[in-house]
């Protein structure tokens, strides 16, 4: 299995996958600590198979999606918000907390439960709205999102989701679980849980639930990435993010030719190695695609939908395309890419937005740093391929050939 690297340089130096943790486990509750075990001890072989297209499982989101870890007497409803990467970062943060406090989360996230098997996991079900059958707490932290912070930065599990209330709804966009793991009285159980089920197998539970119209959808373009015929083969994914409209028309076009370029001289630097290359385009943009495609890069593959502010289906597709790349090149501080990669565990180099400032100038970003309040942890000075050192010159760069040794 491949193991996740997210590309990004903080005070920690360089850092692996979404979280490189740091130390002990205590505080977890022994029946909570033998259920995590359980649930990504072996695989279940009655669970029911992907296409054959459809990239490899992660070890052990089976046997999660059908251990037994909740109670059926508590319940933590949950609905995300905003755009689809926040709401996959705090779907993650909600299984956890389930996790943590042994109850069953019924997911209402409208539209998504169209594309999913409501009751294919026995603790995690989907629903078109909130289920209604018993009192419910709300904890609102899409509106009231500094009480939110300062109480998961501060208070213990059992304040947060005390076990008297038998329902609590939590409505959000926000990973909690970093937040937990950076609380002195949450830090020890939220490692051991994190620790025995990471992400991808959280994520891989969700994807094994999905519907067979996504993936015939998804098989369609991922036979196209795919080059059965070529000795070695590396697929490319790009994600390039840029709050245009539809209709942008050429405005913008300064803005996200370094991202194109660095992938066209992926492609370059892999044809003189003798590997072939595909790459898969994903934007916000149409004319970014328009443009994409009359470059001089080969097996580009696009979707034909503007996916992903219109269409839910499709923004499931291609965010489990960008996940399935070899090398991914995300869009810099985006959920939707760190989600994708964190599912698969593939490359992430996060590329540098270029951003306005003052009266229209622009310039690209290397560091990204959070607002004041949050730990110093969070500033990510911006890692790219060495291969893009002309486009990138005041980034730090790591060569993708790294990668060569690892990815076949």
């Amino acid at each position: 299995m491949r193991r996740s690297v997210a590309c990004g340089v903080g005070v920690f130096g360089v850092w692996l996958g979404c979280h490189v943790l740091i130390s002990a486990r205590f505080g977890v509750p022994a029946t909570w600590t033998r259920r995590a075990r359980n649930a990504i001890a072996a695989p279940n072989a009655s669970a029911a198979p992907r296409p054959a297209s459809a990239a490899p499982r992660p070890s052990g989101a089976s046997a999660f999606r059908e251990s037994g870890w909740c109670r059926s007497d508590r319940t933590l409803v949950f609905t995300p918000v905003k755009g689809f990467g926040n709401r996959m970062r705090a779907l993650i943060a909600a299984h956890y907390i389930a996790l943590l406090t042994g109850r069953a989360l019924v997911v209402v996230w409208p539209g998504f439960e169209d594309f999913i098997q409501p009751n294919a996991s026995r603790c995690v079900k989907w629903a078109k709205k909130h289920p209604g059958t018993q009192p419910c707490r709300t904890l609102d932290c899409s509106v009231h999102v500094a009480r939110c912070v300062a109480m998961f930065n501060t208070r213990s599990m059992h304040e947060l989701f005390p076990d008297r209330e038998r329902c609590i709804h939590l409505i959000s966009y926000t990973a909690w679980d970093l937040y937990l793991l950076d609380n002195s009285a949450t830090h020890g159980a939220v490692l051991s849980v994190t620790q025995k089920i990471p992400v991808s197998v959280v994520l891989g539970s969700v994807t094994l639930g999905l519907t067979s119209d996504v993936w015939r959808a998804y098989s369609t373009y991922r036979a196209r990435m795919a080059n059965r015929t070529a000795a070695r083969h590396i697929m490319i994914s790009l994600h390039i993010r840029t709050g245009a409209d539809a209709d942008d028309g050429g405005v913008i076009q300064n803005l996200f030719m370094p991202q194109l370029r660095c992938a066209s001289l992926l492609q370059d630097h892999l044809l003189g190695l003798n590997v072939t290359s595909s790459v898969f385009i994903e934007s916000d943009s149409i004319h970014v695609k328009s443009v994409a495609a009359a470059m001089h890069m080969t097996n580009v593959v696009l979707l034909g939908s503007h996916a992903e502010r219109a269409n839910l289906k499709y923004t499931i597709v291609l965010w489990l395309l960008l996940g399935d790349a070899d090398v991914f090149l995300g869009a810099h501080t985006s959920s939707l890419s760190r989600t994708a990669a964190q599912r698969t565990g593939t490359m992430l180099y996060q590329l540098p937005n270029q951003k306005a400032f003052g009266d229209g100038e622009r310039t690209l970003q290397c560091v990204h740093d959070r607002a004041p309040s949050t730990k110093t942890h969070d500033t990510v000075y911006i890692l790219t391929p060495s291969e893009c050192a002309d486009v990138y010159p005041t980034c730090p760069a790591m060569s993708v050939n790294v990668l060569l040794l690892v990815l076949r």
